[in-house]
């Protein structure tokens, strides 16, 4: 047994958390989705997901994009975004969402947003 000052750790143990150090820290990405760097932006990756609410994030984490394609988020709340702690977020995209209205004060609060995408969806007005 290898010791390591003050925990005992079995050589197994210390493989794992080598080869996945993952393991070792819990993660505050809200399941299922991931977070990942895609394009030099912490991204909050939803894409199909089978959600139907915005998930709600660590306030640790500082995401810039949120992929939310391929989800039923026909029924979102006013300030949704910002509720779930996405207040900093420079890129949205809700592609393929089934989107055929939404709240007014559903994007409120996002002083950061520059990229929206709202492409294929039953939208008739902005």
């Amino acid at each position: 047994m290898i010791t390591l000052s003050p925990f005992p750790l079995r050589p197994s143990i210390l493989l794992l958390l080598h080869y996945f150090p993952a393991i070792a820290m819990a993660s505050p990405c809200p399941f299922p989705c991931q977070c990942d760097w895609i394009g030099g932006k912490l991204t909050l990756n939803c894409v199909n997901k089978n959600i139907t609410k915005i998930p709600v994030i660590g306030a640790d984490l500082q995401i810039e994009a949120v992929l939310l394609d391929g989800n039923s988020l026909n029924e979102l709340e006013a300030f949704a975004f910002l509720n779930a702690g996405l207040a900093q977020v420079r890129k949205l995209t809700m592609k393929n969402c089934l989107l055929e209205s939404f709240h007014d004060n559903l994007f409120s609060g996002l002083t950061n947003l520059h990229q929206l995408d709202f492409s294929h969806n039953s939208l008739t007005m902005l």
